[in-house]
């Protein structure tokens, strides 16, 4: 039979996340996962990991969006994978 903590768990404490060197909010990288067409699976991300994903604010994000940047809505909730993000970035370097 499992024992049962002693107290409460609730959300972690910053000492905690500084233990494990985590940053609230820290984008971490998935592993590879294929559905069953071989096809990679990617998560779609929100605009907070978008922004830190390339160390920007979310203005910027936005920004680039309207300038073509790939992104879906979901529901109402502006969605982007980092590959896509990745290689429109690309092109845009190269196009200058």
């Amino acid at each position: 039979m499992p024992k049962e903590p002693d107290e409460p768990q609730g959300p972690e404490e910053p000492e905690e996340r500084e233990e494990r060197n985590e940053e609230p909010g820290t984008v971490f990288p998935f592993p590879a996962r294929y559905n069953e067409h071989g096809v990679r699976w990617e998560p779609w991300c929100d605009e907070g990991a978008a922004a830190r994903h390339f160390g920007v604010s979310g203005a910027t994000v936005r920004r680039w969006r309207k300038l073509g940047m790939p992104s879906r809505r979901f529901g109402g909730a502006r969605r982007y994978r980092l590959s896509e993000c990745d290689a429109w970035h690309a092109a845009q370097e190269n196009a200058s």
